[in-house]
């Protein structure tokens, strides 16, 4: 049974609003690190437990990533101190959403799925954040260091992020996130030209294998960007004074970059299915010109095995087999048909 299955299987007879971790546990130990920030100031500290730092200093920005979802009552928690709906909780934990967003007022709920290869092969966690006045928590699988750059920002004590709110920072995560969807796809579009070689080159038997698992990421990618590109374009309609006027314009942009990328995705799968078409004829014209070349070879021995079989026959009678000559005739005759026979068959271009 396949993850997907079993996972898809671990979520039949759960209640509604009932908060399971379903997903793979990738960390040992659940972790949050904390950053704070504001007024050129900032503070970057890790905590065991989520009361260490409640109340929330209203006059810093403050960014709460928690990793290793896999901790039910420590999620639970988080999610009861911040006020948040036990659905968003139940979200959370299940790492088979697709991506979305919600509005709740008080907060905005965005999951979506950072990609990156592992092995060579696409895999996909799934970060969720939540952002609203002077917060933004985001809750990932495991630490990957695609928000570094965001660390360094902060870290700097300058630049626009300093000027904006909570929103901007939430921004920039999803556009971290969104930014890394363009860098897959280019890869994979390398992926299948470096392919088309292969193909000229020789009918490789992994090759098949090699389509199929392209053909299975890409029905990954499609499966993630188009929601993203969805969520997005729902996030720039939202009313919300979560969203400062001057952060809106960033937000729009995000669209431009997963719209990029869904087409980015669309022409990958044209490549594929053109590179599967000229295997599929290649292979076919291999196969023609072996059955070509085995029925020439088909021809040419009919007439000979029939003169072969005919003196082959145990009659008495047969004064040819008696010549002194007959079996050097017999072989000129038949070397005189075969050569006769290709030269025809070299005329109507058959070899």
């Amino acid at each position: 049974m396949t993850q997907h299955t079993e996972d898809a299987a671990a979520e039949i007879g759960i209640m509604p609003e009932e908060a399971v971790f379903i997903g793979l546990k990738k960390v040992e130990h659940l972790s949050i690190d904390i950053f704070e920030y504001g007024e050129n100031e900032y503070r970057e500290f890790s905590i065991d437990n989520i009361r260490e730092i409640l109340p929330l200093n209203e006059k810093l920005i403050t960014w709460i990533n928690v990793v290793g979802i896999h901790d039910n009552e420590q999620v639970k928690e988080i999610g009861a101190l911040f006020e948040l709906h036990t659905l968003v909780v139940e979200d959370i934990l299940n790492t088979r959403q697709r991506p979305k967003i919600d509005d709740f007022d008080d907060y905005i709920f965005v999951i979506t799925k950072m990609l990156r290869y592992y092995n060579e092969e696409i895999v996909n966690e799934q970060v969720s954040i939540i952002f609203g006045q002077k917060f933004v928590l985001t809750f990932q699988e495991e630490k990957l260091d695609t928000f570094n750059h965001i660390r360094q920002r902060i870290r700097k004590k300058k630049g626009r992020i300093y000027r904006s709110g909570s929103d901007y920072l939430a921004y920039l995560l999803i556009d971290a996130i969104v930014e890394n969807y363009v860098l897959i796809t280019e890869k994979t579009g390398e992926k299948i030209e470096d392919m088309e070689d292969e193909i000229s080159d020789s009918m490789s038997e992994g090759l098949t294998e090699k389509m199929t698992q392209l053909k299975r990421e890409l029905n990954n990618l499609r499966r993630i960007i188009r929601p993203t590109s969805e969520f997005i374009i729902q996030i720039n309609s939202l009313d919300s004074d979560l969203i400062e006027d001057e952060t809106k314009p960033f937000f729009r942009d995000l669209l431009d970059i997963s719209v990029r990328s869904s087409e980015s995705v669309e022409t990958c799968r044209d490549m594929l299915s053109d590179n599967l078409q000229i295997y599929n004829l290649d292979a076919a014209n291999r196969f023609n010109e072996i059955l070509k070349l085995l029925t020439v070879f088909s021809a040419l021995f009919i007439p000979l095995s029939f003169l072969a079989s005919v003196y082959g026959m145990n009659f008495d009678n047969m004064p040819e087999l008696r010549g002194k000559y007959s079996y050097f005739i017999l072989w000129g005759i038949m070397i005189s048909i075969a050569s006769v026979m290709i030269v025809y068959f070299k005329r109507r271009k058959w070899i």
